[in-house]
């Protein structure tokens, strides 16, 4: 798998035009990591490959964005998490301010090992897939001999976020299979599902994973 066009296949999945310094960012933090990422397995198939730059991409607005956007209209708030912001009056305490608004969304959340005041924020989403909470940032952490629970920041170093990827997408699973395991089946529903819990933005996704998958064929080709 040593031909393959991984620059091509980014910016294929980012579907921004070649010049943009976010996605060639992005480029260079995955080949930086190469030799890693490969003994996580996400170089096995070009399936796995695929699936992880276009769910990157979903995630990361086309490699745009390294952390939650939490910058929301009031309005917006009751469309996005009805059930906590069931009233614009409501939404309007935590309207375009970020740090509140996390603080409030995920702040002593026990699913996501958020324990004090302040956790919401600190433990927001970060990285290429959307690191949150701090359970999250400890067991991928220990996974990676990094100490993102004392430091989450790091979450978003250029080879981190690939790391984190690949770490989540290799032990991952539901209904028994990994994330790269569905991916080696072609079944963007699942990956979807096991990476977001739900299939939000589900068509998206698939466009994105078509065409970095494209990219990954026609170099070998």
């Amino acid at each position: 798998m040593s031909g393959l066009d991984i620059e091509g296949a980014i910016w294929a999945g980012s579907m921004k035009p070649r010049g943009n310094v976010k996605v060639q960012a992005a480029v260079n933090g995955m080949l930086s990591v190469k030799e890693w990422l490969c003994e996580m397995g996400a170089f096995d198939t070009m399936e796995r490959l695929a699936h992880m730059i276009g769910q990157c991409a979903h995630e990361s607005s086309g490699f745009q964005r390294m952390q939650e956007n939490l910058y929301y209209s009031a309005k917006r708030l009751t469309q996005v998490w009805s059930h906590r912001y069931p009233t614009l009056e409501v939404a309007a305490r935590y309207a375009k301010n970020p740090e509140r608004l996390a603080n409030h969304t995920y702040a002593g959340r026990i699913g996501n090992g958020n324990e004090a005041s302040g956790d919401g924020w600190r433990y927001r989403g970060r990285g290429w897939q959307q690191l949150t909470g701090r359970a999250n940032y400890r067991s991928r952490g220990l996974a990676l001999g990094i100490d993102l629970e004392g430091n989450p920041d790091l979450a978003v170093g250029p080879g981190t976020r690939w790391k984190i990827a690949a770490s989540f997408n290799s032990t991952q699973r539901r209904d028994g299979r990994t994330v790269f395991e569905w991916a080696d089946r072609g079944d963007i529903y699942m990956v979807t599902r096991t990476i977001n819990g739900g299939t939000h933005g589900l068509k998206d996704r698939t466009k994105r994973t078509a065409l970095a998958l494209a990219a990954l064929k026609r170099s070998m080709s």
